[in-house]
């Protein structure tokens, strides 16, 4: 599985604190089935984005990884672009200095509060200049959460894909989350999932337990999709087409009764 969004850089966010937690965190997604993650530390107003520092931490936790004999993923480097004023004009200066792997696409993480005409404006000015953006976890979002008709609009008609978070389809975070993660899914308005990983407890960087229950809701081949070919377009920058759609949820016997 490719999982396009975790926060496995050690001290520069939220996400690893130190090299041990770098290396636990890669150590357990390779476990679990991953071969390739994107570090994707926050860009925002609490925490500066430098690109060259995140790749000689790439570096430092590969060449860590390999003395002790720690089988890890293969690492790409990104960034969680904060949609703020400073960050939206950087990166239409220099659109690549955020991108996964310097290719087109951009992880874009919304403020809890946004307009939407504004949005539409932002987002139509990255993919004006050739970016496509990725929304990041939008069923976790307030004003998507309350109008979905946001998201379909970006996916359907604004050049934009959607990645949901793992554990919001499986219900381990809010019971909101886990409806709006599986309406944006049937709707056909989400195309990748990813894990979001932070530390190796509360918010780990996993995908089995959601590749199990994907498989089970929506069958291998759909699966794989959201899992492996779909976020490995993105690390290798290949087009990845804009309507997803899942079929109808069957009905089970005991809905009849």
């Amino acid at each position: 599985m490719v999982d396009i969004h975790s926060h496995i850089l050690y001290g520069l966010d939220d996400g690893a604190r130190t090299l041990s937690d770098s290396l636990a965190m890669l150590s357990l997604a390779a476990s679990t089935g991953t071969t390739d993650i994107v570090a994707t530390p926050h860009a925002n107003s609490s925490y500066a984005f430098d690109p060259d520092r995140n790749a000689a931490l790439r570096d430092e936790i590969l060449h860590a990884a390999d003395a002790a004999a720690t089988p890890i993923p293969s690492i790409h480097l990104a960034c969680d672009f904060h949609l703020a004023a400073i960050n939206i004009q950087e990166a239409l200066r220099d659109p690549t200095r955020f991108t996964v792997n310097r290719g087109r696409y951009l992880m874009v993480e919304f403020p809890e509060l946004f307009n939407p005409p504004a949005m539409d404006e932002v987002l139509r000015q990255l993919v004006a200049i050739g970016i496509i953006p990725v929304v990041t976890h939008p069923e976790r979002n307030p004003v998507l959460q309350k109008s979905p008709e946001i998201l379909a609009r970006w996916t359907s008609r604004g050049g934009c894909r959607a990645q949901l978070t793992a554990m919001s389809l499986t219900g381990e975070f809010s019971l909101t989350a886990r409806a709006s993660a599986w309406q944006f899914l049937r709707a056909g308005h989400a195309h990748i999932v990813a894990s979001d990983g932070h530390d190796t407890t509360h918010r780990p960087p996993r995908l089995d337990a959601v590749h199990a229950v994907l498989e089970s809701e929506i069958g291998p081949e759909l699966t794989a999709l959201l899992l492996v070919d779909h976020p490995r377009a993105v690390i290798e920058d290949r087009d990845l087409p804009m309507d997803f759609i899942l079929p109808p949820k069957p009905r089970k016997w005991y809905h009849f009764w």
